[in-house]
């Protein structure tokens, strides 16, 4: 039974425990009606029959979820950690043991589908240049001309304003900007994340930590004859770099930077490896009343 035949509409419920030892259960429940229309009238055998269906497609989607969340573990830098699909039909164990870790940064490479967009940043300067006199305190114009961009180091208040402008023509988002956050117009993606051939963490030269992303050919073609100053690298619909062109020797690597707003670089590109590692086409939601551990 494929991934795709299994996972349209589900939910996958989630409990995650402590830092140093994460538990996280997925239990997956299925959205969509999976009996007829008169399901409440099926006839004994039949209801036997559609129970034993469901229960054969959530270990299906067990199984497949284990794989992939594995495949996240590993990309976001984690030595010592596993994901085996329980004996309980729909269910997977996540357990990951880590000195450095924290309960958000392991909850956050778990959660979110891994949704990978490339989008370019389009020059909107005289639209945001007509906002100067409406600004709320803390932003500011930045730059001029087609360049010019509404610049701020509150990122909840610029994803307000964000959202209440709307472009016939483009995404309108945040993202980030040296030390604070500024708003972009986005065109439509030139790369998603079934582009993404390898996910890698690195380090720079003085310390950075980064993630390295090698998009495939026809992507990176595209990336490369855009013609685009900037572009947004989006991680399930959250700008989390913007950069430059590519050059000719590097047009198939695209490096996601962290923002220099980040606590912690390095907590920041694991957490952006391991989702951008593995796309999962479940909703993952904490269960209510999970404790939190320590070992």
């Amino acid at each position: 039974m494929g991934w795709k035949a299994v996972v349209c509409g589900v939910l996958a419920a989630v409990s995650v425990s402590s830092p140093a030892w994460a538990e996280v259960r997925v239990t997956v429940k299925a959205l969509e009606a999976e009996a007829t229309k008169d399901g409440d009238d099926l006839s004994p055998a039949a209801a036997q029959k559609a129970a034993k269906s469901r229960v054969l497609k959530r270990r299906a989607m067990a199984k497949e979820a284990a794989a992939r969340l594995n495949e996240r573990l590993k990309a976001a830098g984690f030595r010592h950690g596993t994901a085996q699909p329980l004996q309980r039909a729909g269910e997977v164990l996540v357990v990951v043991y880590d000195r450095d870790a924290t309960q958000e940064w392991v909850e956050r490479v778990v959660f979110g589908r891994g949704e990978i967009e490339l989008r370019p940043v389009l020059e909107r300067g005289d639209l945001w240049a007509s906002l100067e006199g409406t600004l709320s305190d803390g932003m500011e114009i930045r730059g001029a001309g087609p360049e010019a961009y509404v610049y701020g180091l509150d990122a909840g208040a610029l994803v307000d304003l964000a959202s209440r402008l709307a472009l016939a023509d483009a995404m309108v988002s945040v993202a980030p900007s040296g030390v604070g956050w500024k708003i972009v117009a986005l065109g439509e993606p030139v790369a998603t994340q079934g582009d993404i051939e390898d996910v890698k963490l690195g380090r720079g030269r003085v310390g950075a930590s980064y993630v390295s992303l090698r998009l495939a050919g026809d992507a990176s073609a595209r990336w490369s004859s855009g013609d685009a100053r900037e572009w947004a690298v989006l991680l399930d619909g959250e700008v989390v770099t913007v950069s430059g062109r590519p050059s000719a020797e590097r047009s198939r690597e695209l490096l996601v930077m962290c923002p220099k707003a980040a606590q912690s670089d390095r907590e920041c590109a694991s957490q952006i490896a391991g989702r951008a590692a593995a796309y999962i086409p479940v909703i993952l939601m904490p269960v209510e009343g999970a404790r939190e551990q320590q070992r």
